[in-house]
């Protein structure tokens, strides 16, 4: 059982007389901090095992220093550092490695004095009535071979908006040192890993052949950057990065987090270091997607030539009428399909290359390129599980197989997974996950 500790330090400076917040602002605040959990929640159960779980509870710490400055009334100054814990007789090496971060800024934030802060930033700072600083230490990837804890920082300042960054810290679980670039790279492979990252970005963001970056989105360089070592997060399914806001885009386009598979960067991880086996065919994947509407998880297993796909999904919503469609863009008909059970779903249908399918973009029905399946049902009830195995014989001149899988409602099509712009474009040109394993 992993806990949520929160501990909230406030300094204020209030005037009786004034209001610091109107009950307009109260409650935007409250939404704005709900789906800022939301979303940190969801992005850190995705690399993390399934038996980890994670509750959230409160200690808050408080100061009133309406007193300490008299001529500065209607300030308020909130700062909070918010960190994990995990059973240590469960997780011992877990516990010890995210224990330790944790305490290094327990230590950093003790080690302030409060009073000063609050004098300095009123001092020096022409800030609004409420300034905040927020620091969250969390538990955010595990590898058979690593460890990532992430920090995130939220201020605000005053202004139109707030800043929010993430480090990443990963540690190896052999001797619980930090990572180096040289256990994860060759040497002298900056620059193809940082193009490596840029053609997958434009790949999957769909820029046209040749687009200039500036003018199609609004880059601010010309290139795409090198994430330093903290912005980079190995796991299971693939290299994660990331950029902060002003990395190389506008604020308005805010952070960018990508999910680089192994077998792309194979010319770039050192062959001699901790990931070379990740580079590997693997003969098992487990990979799982979460959003506000539904949750997809899939067990893909391969052995002589047969790959085996279980799917469980969760519809959120309270739209029933919802359907689970998978695509197979190798492969055109059901004579690959060995077996299938779809006896918790109302109906299944298959859809092979010529079929007559709907497509989003044109509004209207097409000729499929590929084989599309679809399992309906009328009556998926918010919060029901509903499971999937299907056994494709693939014959042996492939390598490598891959299938695209996606959830939505018939109620509302925006009630999906994945949303907009979270993943491949589908023949339907409906935006799917897409799931690829090596065979060979």
């Amino acid at each position: 059982m992993a806990k949520v500790i929160n501990i909230t330090f406030k300094f204020l400076s209030v005037s009786l007389s004034k209001k610091v917040i109107s009950m307009l602002q109260f409650k935007l605040l409250i939404y704005t901090i709900t789906i800022l959990f939301i979303n940190t929640l969801y992005a850190s159960e995705l690399f993390l095992p399934k038996d980890i779980y994670l509750s959230l509870k409160t200690h808050k710490l408080q100061k009133d220093y309406e007193k300490l400055i008299k001529k500065d009334v209607g300030k308020r100054i909130e700062c909070s550092l918010n960190y994990q814990t995990l059973d240590s007789h469960k997780y011992p090496l877990y516990s010890k490695i995210l224990a330790k971060v944790v305490q290094e800024y327990k230590d950093e934030y003790n080690a302030t004095d409060p009073k000063k802060m609050v004098l300095n930033d009123i001092k020096e700072m022409d800030y609004f009535e409420r300034n905040s600083y927020d620091w969250e230490v969390s538990l955010f990837a595990i590898t058979d071979k690593t460890l990532t804890v992430a920090i995130n920082t939220r201020t605000y300042l005053g202004g139109a908006h707030g800043n929010s960054e993430t480090i990443y810290q990963t540690y190896t679980l052999k001797d619980t040192k930090p990572i180096s670039y040289d256990d994860i790279f060759k040497p002298h492979s900056d620059d193809k890993f940082a193009s490596i990252i840029e053609e997958y970005y434009k790949k999957i963001k769909r820029f046209p052949k040749n687009a200039n970056v500036k003018e199609w989105e609004g880059w601010l360089v010309e290139n795409m950057p090198l994430p330093e070592l903290d912005a980079i997060t190995p796991t299971d399914d693939g290299l994660f990065v990331y950029y902060a806001t002003y990395a190389f885009k506008p604020y308005p386009s805010g952070e960018t987090k990508l999910l680089i598979p192994y077998d792309r960067l194979t010319s770039v991880i050192n062959p001699k270091g901790i990931f070379a086996s990740y580079i590997k065919p693997k003969s098992k994947r487990y990979k799982r997607y979460i959003n506000e509407h539904a949750y997809i998880e899939s067990f893909i297993s391969t052995s002589k030539h047969q790959v085996k796909i279980h799917i469980n999904a969760i519809n959120f919503t309270k739209d029933k009428h919802a359907l689970l469609a998978i695509s197979t863009p190798q492969f055109f008909g059901k004579n690959v399909i060995k077996s299938y059970d779809k006896s918790q779903f109302d109906s299944i249908a298959f859809y092979p290359k010529g079929s007559a399918i709907y497509n989003d973009d044109t509004r209207s029905n097409i000729k499929a390129r590929y084989m599309l399946i679809e399992l309906y049902d009328k009556d998926w009830k918010q919060n029901e599980t509903k499971s999937f195995d299907i056994i494709f014989k693939i014959p042996k001149r492939f390598d490598e197989f891959i299938f695209d899988v996606r959830f939505a409602t018939f109620a509302d099509m925006y009630h999906s997974l994945p949303l907009w712009f979270e993943g491949y474009i589908s023949q339907q040109h409906f935006e799917v996950f897409r799931e690829s394993i090596k065979l060979k």
